[in-house]
């Protein structure tokens, strides 16, 4: 969701009422912190992929001089359009420079912990 959109939303609200997250793993709430975090998600070029993907097949079939036809790299340009931005810490920027990944900054807004646990058959959790 953009900025404009949430500001949208939140004035499109009647009154001065409070502002709380839900947490669909415990079927609660939680306050809103007061720090935005920065943060950037990633995601992995389509001219990178698709490198990836022939060198899997190199590989696969101990044959180094393996091109894709245009038909698969139509076809993996279908696959591409599925793949979706990610947090990922193992990217550098050394393989933003190299054009390996994309990159978008973005702002979390965190929950507050409230100290509340809950348990489920997993174990329990402090929220």
């Amino acid at each position: 969701m953009r900025k404009s959109k949430l500001i949208e939303l939140l004035n499109a609200i009647e009154g001065n009422p409070e502002i709380k997250l839900w947490n669909g793993y415990v079927g609660d709430w939680m306050d809103v912190d007061d720090a935005l975090v920065p943060a950037t998600l990633v995601k992995q070029t389509f001219d990178h992929y698709v490198e990836m993907v022939r060198l899997e097949r190199c590989r696969d079939l101990r044959n180094w001089d393996i091109q894709l036809s245009d038909e698969e790299v139509a076809e993996l340009k279908r696959y591409y359009k599925r793949l979706q931005w990610e947090c990922n810490q193992f990217v550098d920027e050394e393989d933003v420079k190299e054009k390996r990944y994309s990159q978008k900054n973005i702002i979390y807004i965190n929950a507050k912990r409230r100290g509340v646990g809950s348990w489920d058959r997993l174990g329990t959790m402090e929220y």
